[in-house]
């Protein structure tokens, strides 16, 4: 019983980290194509603009995920503690209802800054790359 429990709540997890993913992909995804079909936009504000909605994302996932797992965890064990008569402060159940909501908070956080940067990380290439092409132009022109 034990083991299909630990099965479950391993699939929940993967199932968390695919959601949140998901999310920071689309979050992403819809800041690109808004900046897109939007005037000329320079390349930096875009940058900026992904960088800080990935990283309010990933505090807002983990911040929110944080709140209810750890109201979970404490109602568990008041109930655990009520059923067994006796307080638990000083177990490994009221341990783990301390540092788990923060072990999750974590990886619902990190899930969609992650798969956010991802998608970033080749608009800092372009830039790189649109300089370099402006450089060569520049000197083919002073050459000429």
């Amino acid at each position: 019983m034990a083991t299909a429990k630990r099965c479950v709540d391993s699939f929940a997890a993967l199932g968390e980290v695919v959601v949140n993913g998901f999310d920071g992909a689309l979050t992403m995804l819809g800041l690109i194509m808004g900046f897109y079909v939007s005037d000329r936009v320079d390349l930096a504000v875009v940058i900026t603009s992904c960088l800080a909605a990935a990283l309010a994302l990933g505090m807002s996932r983990i911040s929110s995920a944080y709140i209810s797992e750890a109201a979970e965890r404490r109602r568990d064990l008041a109930q655990l503690e009520k059923a067994m008569g006796t307080s638990l402060n000083e177990s490994h159940h009221a341990r783990a209802a301390t540092w788990i909501p923060w072990l999750v908070a974590l990886v619902n956080g990190i899930a969609p800054l992650l798969i956010a940067l991802i998608i970033i990380v080749p608009l800092p290439i372009q830039k790189t790359q649109m300089a370099e092409r402006q450089k060569s132009r520049q000197v083919v022109a002073i050459t000429w």
